[in-house]
């Protein structure tokens, strides 16, 4: 039997995980570096490697739902195309 981390779609997921980062750290950008937070490392590594592929990228979609990749304080994150959110940050991200 599958759990309801499993049947979740993976924007959901992400959403879920950022938005526990937010509620204890307001106004903050999540790296996408801790255990705690492994569907944002995903999304963070899978835009990394659209990166890879086309260097001039500024947007791709993952499982149906579109995702830009933008920089902030000059670090690459991601952020959800519909809701202009940003979701992840690089890894070791500092939001002083």
């Amino acid at each position: 039997m599958q759990t309801d981390a499993q049947v979740l779609p993976v924007y959901l997921r992400a959403l879920h995980e950022s938005n526990a980062y937010a509620a204890s750290k307001p106004r903050r950008i999540p790296p996408a570096d801790s255990p705690n937070r492994p569907t944002l490392e995903w999304l963070y590594k899978y835009a990394v490697w659209v990166r890879g592929k086309r260097p001039r990228a500024k947007q791709f979609t993952y499982e149906g739902v579109r995702y830009a990749i933008v920089w902030a304080s000059g670090r690459m994150c991601v952020m959800h195309v519909r809701s202009a959110r940003i979701l992840v940050g690089a890894p070791g991200m500092r939001n002083d």
